[in-house]
């Protein structure tokens, strides 16, 4: 005996329940027993003028209140479940719209003019990363521009990092270019330019790659449910660009496992090239302040670790080549960090150490940082 189209009506409303469950139970009641259509549409929605524009419509909604000060509560929309028509469903989540109807040419009418109406246009592309944030089981992204508009020249490159790193740029960027994903790690003291290079990184592929930066404190929320649900999302709203996320100061996610770290260096693991890495397929960048040799092994394994790049402090001689194309001064002392010879003395009495810009700050300058091997 065949399988009947009550059966497979049947096998979709189970896994609507199943998925979805009470938030939807108004298209699953009401399509239980019917035929019903869907359309999909993945894209960058507005959600706040769906929300105004189609407020008789709205029948269900979700939304998650996050507060940055005492002034300012942005809204951050989870799910909208809207009803049009009495078998005229729409689901709105995150960058999916789903349509249920009665009959497939109302569903794509409605999916075509909500798509025409309410999704955002696609902006200029700018050097930068989407910094991702999760509270209460759901996952939200914010566009932070890095201040650099192109990347580093060849010669600039091996200026400020050794002439070595025109190859280890070659062999990098190469492996990006084709979507390998894997773990990189670039290691060195603070203020030694493993920032400085990844945002050169950003402005190089902004129109092929999406950067995303995950913080210290989120590492751990990398293989949580709500973060496949949004890496799901974001692989059907942007189906050609390839993803990289940045771990900023990952000791803790790296070092050899223990009681403090043992789930973060499995998930990390997992998130590289296990199973749900099969998924995701992202490239991890990793920055660490210390010595390779505490890794954990099966992290810097090869066929895992994509790339290791060391930035080290320049030589004296070094660096002065380096203040001298930039017109800087420097005062005498045996070798420098790049946040050294960029840093500006602060206005009032001067001070023994200038302080650097470390990590995700505005930039000001220019890059920083010296020589190291390349794994691949």
């Amino acid at each position: 005996m065949g399988t009947t189209h009550d059966d497979f009506l049947s096998v979709e409303i189970d896994r609507l329940e199943r998925e979805h469950g009470i938030f939807r139970a108004p298209v699953i009641e009401y399509f239980r027993h019917r035929s019903f259509h869907t359309r999909a549409v993945f894209a960058e929605w507005d959600e706040e003028r769906m929300l105004r524009e189609l407020k008789a419509q709205v029948y269900r909604s979700e939304v998650v209140l996050e507060g940055l000060g005492e002034t300012s509560i942005p809204r951050s929309t989870r799910v909208v479940l809207f009803r049009f028509e009495p078998d005229v469903f729409g689901v709105l989540e995150r960058s999916s719209l789903f349509v249920y109807a009665g009959d497939a040419e109302r569903a794509e009418d409605l999916a075509t003019r909500l798509r025409d109406e309410f999704t955002r246009p696609t902006p200029p592309t700018v050097p930068g990363f989407h910094l991702l944030s999760t509270q209460h089981g759901h996952v939200s992204t914010q566009h932070v521009p890095v201040g650099v508009t192109e990347p580093m020249e060849p010669a600039s490159l091996a200026l400020h990092y050794g002439e070595d790193m025109i190859e280890f740029e070659k062999s990098f960027t190469k492996a990006l270019e084709k979507g390998v994903r894997g773990v990189s790690i670039f290691r060195g003291e603070p203020g030694t330019g493993k920032t400085t290079y990844i945002r050169h990184l950003m402005a190089r592929f902004r129109e092929s790659h999406r950067f995303y930066y995950l913080p210290i404190h989120a590492h751990l929320s990398l293989g949580a449910p709500s973060m496949v649900d949004f890496w799901t999302g974001e692989l059907k709203a942007h189906p050609g660009a390839n993803r990289v996320v940045v771990l900023e100061d990952a000791e803790e996610s790296l070092m050899n496992r223990g009681p403090g770290n043992k789930e973060q260096v499995s998930t990390l693991l997992n998130v590289a090239d296990g199973l749900l890495g099969e998924m995701l397929r992202v490239h991890l960048i990793c920055t660490v302040n210390c010595p390779m040799e505490r890794l954990d092994p099966a992290i810097i394994r090869p066929g895992r670790l994509v790339a290791s790049r060391e930035f080290r402090r320049m030589n004296s001689a070094d660096a002065r080549r380096l203040a001298e194309t930039r017109r800087l001064h420097l005062p005498p002392q045996a070798d420098y960090s790049l946040a050294e010879i960029y840093a500006t003395a602060p206005l009032g009495s001067p001070v023994p150490a200038p302080p650097a810009i470390l990590g995700f700050a505005p930039p000001e300058t220019t890059p920083k940082g010296p020589r190291g091997p390349v794994t691949s």
